[in-house]
């Protein structure tokens, strides 16, 4: 059994695993640490105890990570042909 490609026929077609790992730039930017330390030198500005700055920082920073956290995605088999140097999903892969 051999595997063709789906647009040139070949059988020169090598797998690929592909693991897409989602980065969330405004997770990692908006994280409760980042947003307590935030609080706490806006509420020292504003003469306020920096404990209540530190808390609401926390808590803003743990809904926006709720927020946006992203689904899982799930891991996609690609393939390669090495004959016409097209990439496809293993879905589309012909069987002879």
């Amino acid at each position: 059994m051999s595997l063709k490609c789906p647009f040139c026929q070949s059988e020169q077609v090598v797998l690929i695993e592909n693991n897409p790992s989602p980065t969330n730039a405004m997770a990692s930017m908006a994280s409760p640490a980042t947003l307590a330390a935030l609080g706490a030198t806006v509420a020292k500005s504003f003469n306020l105890p920096p404990l209540v700055g530190g808390v609401a920082g926390t808590v803003l920073g743990g809904l926006v990570n709720i927020l946006t956290e992203p689904e899982p995605l799930q891991p996609i088999s690609l393939c390669f042909c090495q004959h016409c140097y097209q990439r496809f999903p293993s879905t589309l892969l012909q069987q002879s």
